[in-house]
């Protein structure tokens, strides 16, 4: 008998399979194969009473199973899968076949998708030079492997040298206070070198990013900073404000070059074009007032001679409805800029018109208002989201500007949560792309799940969850594709594997600040380079994460000012350059070193000046500040220490400024001006002298600073033999 080489399960499956061909279209297969089944007694058998075995019949088989049918199989089948995507999450749960292999088989298990590493020969293949796509199931990659077919057949992606998996190992490397308020903006300059912040307390600052060290403080605007951006040859500096003005700074020197006026609304973005049009770059601005303003310059030898024309403004306000233009992006190359505003427009403009910019696409397909965009890394792509909980992937196609949209209510198949459950007011808080373009990933304001989808398909295919609260972060890894980093005003700091099936991320961090409880994050960027990320939160700190086992140099404190940060500015002219420090009356960027203090406005000790960069080889008679106490108590600098160092000039005769910007009037002797604008004589070869002053600043003792530590120590002796005074009245004659 045959049946002993058939298994019970073989003989009914054999019985599926006759039931699913009878009411198909194959319906003859099925009784050639019922008559050959019988033939050879491949169907279950029965046992009498007394154990014997006997063969059946199709018929008699299905009589003792009337549920069976032709739709029992494949509802088996259907079962199967869900059934073990609970236990072996795919990698992509929208994908429904009984055929796939790899991380999407039916008869995948652990030590399957615990795939090794991928031979050689797959990291050589190259097709139109470019490296093939790596299964996303590995995750580990032989760096051996990898560095061999870099030599065979060219550069390969860093995603490959840098395990994902390495992302893991991300600490905190340093949190620094350098703001007194909200910090809306961080990004960090080309080269990945210096991380620029921009906040509500009107200034802008620029920190070493290996450390965490001050360099500089950018002082002129007269409002919060809005947007903040640098050009692709990290020269200039743009920064937009509440107070509807653009600043630009030199990068290298920190001088002031222009200040852009020109919109009537608060500046919501800047952004320099990537692509130089007709000899001339571009930078675009948006603001609240419903236009975008194209500023044309080119960059001069001389960096300070550098000219802003006046803008190219496109009003989109004259239009009915709300027409702030709310976010921009440009394309990779820097021929496209999409926008998006409150009058639920999304519109493009290509830079190389005949002799401006041109509007080619103006199209109302959302809702609500449009507030994020951004470009695909390559090809003629961006996906922009709204308030009405879509966000649209935008491509050009035959001529034509299309679209796919994605419904924020769409919930993964198989997920607890149902369509119908989901179906509220969603709202989408962020929209980017993943490193390859494959991926579009956003943020909503239901649950604050992070959806992930396909961005050629639409289809849904991970939903992260873990923040409690709205996340405005959204920055994929630079290099690869899988690393996302996420954060919000719960302030929770994920770095996700947004491929990953187990939705927990690589690390979580959580912005507890001392006192005040959590930190809500408002800004981030990964460095060029991928190794680091810098955020900032509401409470004016910066925080940088990072690879490595870093330490950081014990002598650079947590809390980082200069005593200028918050000094007043005279504007003769209004709100616009030139701008001039209250108490020298001299330009921001012409002052001399200031000293470093913290929050109270306390000077470090003289080893700590040293951090702030002009006094690193300052004799130790500089590093002393000129300290009092003001009338709430509070110790203030009021003097800068101002040997070796040129300052304004006050005399009789016509103002000039000297070689290096300074102001001065030419005379026959130098008079050193004061705080309080009165003047005293040096004579050459005199020690510089320091000016002690009482909190009531009325009794003014002027001693030699070489002379400082003695008079300390005098003053301390006087208060000690004071103290012995008041306790005992006999010893007045000895003080005497």
């Amino acid at each position: 008998m045959e049946t002993e080489t058939l298994s019970r399960l073989d003989q009914e499956l054999m019985l599926l399979i006759i039931k699913y061909l009878e009411k198909g279209p194959c319906h003859e297969a099925a009784q050639v194969l019922t008559d050959l089944v019988e033939s050879k007694d491949l169907l279950p058998e029965r046992y009498d009473w007394e154990g014997g075995k006997h063969s059946q019949t199709l018929a008699e088989v299905a009589a003792c199973h009337p549920n069976l049918n032709k739709s029992f199989l494949p509802k088996i089948c259907q079962r199967l899968g869900p059934l073990l995507d609970k236990e072996l999450k795919p990698n992509f749960p929208g994908l429904k076949s009984l055929l796939s292999g790899g991380s999407q088989s039916l008869l995948r298990t652990e030590k399957s998708l615990a795939k090794s590493q991928l031979s050689s020969y797959v990291y050589t293949a190259r097709q139109h030079g470019t490296s093939l796509l790596v299964p996303n199931s590995v995750k580990v990659h032989n760096t051996v492997n990898v560095l061999r077919s870099r030599e065979y057949s060219g550069p390969v992606s860093r995603s490959l040298m840098i395990s994902s998996h390495k992302y893991s190992n991300i600490r905190q490397h340093y949190v620094n206070l350098g703001h007194l308020s909200a910090v809306f903006c961080v990004l960090y300059d080309k080269l990945g070198q210096i991380i620029v912040t921009g906040a509500d307390d009107l200034l802008i600052k620029l920190w070493r990013a290996r450390d965490g060290k001050l360099l500089a403080t950018l002082r002129g605007c007269s409002g919060e900073i809005s947007d903040i951006a640098i050009d692709n040859r990290n020269i200039l500096l743009a920064a937009g404000t509440v107070d509807k003005t653009i600043r630009i700074w030199n990068l290298q020197t920190l001088a002031p070059i222009s200040v852009l006026v020109g919109h009537q609304g608060i500046i919501t973005g800047v952004n320099f074009c990537p692509l130089e049009v007709n000899g001339f770059n571009y930078l675009a601005s948006t603001s609240t007032d419903g236009c975008i303003g194209f500023w044309k310059y080119k960059l001069d030898t001389d960096i300070s001679k550098t000219v802003f024309h006046e803008p190219v403004m496109f009003n989109e306000r004259i239009r009915p409805g709300n027409a702030h233009i709310l976010c921009s992006s440009f394309s990779p190359g820097g021929l496209f800029l999409a926008t998006g505003s409150g009058d639920h427009h999304v519109r493009v403009y290509k830079m190389d018109g005949v002799d401006s910019p041109l509007g080619i696409l103006e199209v109302e397909e959302h809702s609500d208002k449009v507030d994020s965009i951004q470009w695909a890394h390559t090809h003629l792509r961006f996906v922009s989201g709204s308030r009405d909980g879509t966000a649209l992937i935008w491509y050009y196609k035959c001529s034509q500007w299309r679209f796919t949209r994605l419904d924020m209510n769409t919930c993964l198949p198989n997920s607890k949560e149902t369509t119908d459950e989901t179906v509220k007011k969603v709202k989408v808080t962020m929209v980017a792309w993943d490193a390859s373009d494959r991926w579009v990933i956003t943020a909503i304001n239901l649950n604050f799940q992070i959806k992930i989808w396909d961005s050629f398909t639409g289809d849904l295919v991970q939903v992260l969850k873990g923040h409690t609260n709205e996340v405005f972060v959204l920055e994929s890894h630079p290099f690869d594709s899988r690393v996302l980093l996420s954060a919000g005003h719960d302030g929770l700091i994920i770095i996700w594997d947004i491929l990953s099936s187990k939705q927990r991320g690589y690390k979580w961090f959580h912005n507890i600040v001392e006192g005040q409880g959590e930190g809500a994050l408002f800004d981030g960027k990964w460095s060029p380079d991928g190794t680091t990320c810098a955020l900032t939160d509401s409470y004016g700190h910066l925080l940088v994460y990072g690879l490595g086992g870093f330490k950081r140099p014990t002598n650079i404190p947590r809390e980082l000012f200069f005593h200028t940060d918050y000094r007043t500015l005279n504007r003769p002219n209004g709100l616009f350059e030139p701008t001039f420090d209250e108490v020298t009356n001299v330009p921001p960027h012409l002052m001399p070193p200031p000293f470093l203090v913290d929050l109270n406005g306390t000077p470090y000790p003289p080893e700590l000046q040293r951090l702030v960069p002009g006094r690193e080889h300052a004799d130790d008679t500089e590093l002393l500040p000129d300290i009092t106490t003001n009338d709430d108590g509070q110790v203030e600098i009021v003097e800068e220490n101002e040997r070796n160092v040129e300052r304004p000039m006050e005399v009789e005769g016509q103002r000039h400024y000297n070689d290096h910007g300074h102001v001065y009037i030419q005379t026959s002797h130098a008079v050193r001006r004061s705080r309080n604008g009165e003047s005293s004589s040096q004579a050459e070869g005199t020690s510089p002298t320091l000016t002690l002053q009482t909190q009531n600043r009325n009794f003014v003792k002027r001693v030699p600073l070489s002379q400082y530590k003695i008079v300390l120590e005098r003053i301390n002796s006087f208060a000690d033999n004071l103290k012995n005074l008041l306790k005992n009245p006999k010893k007045r004659s000895t003080l005497s």
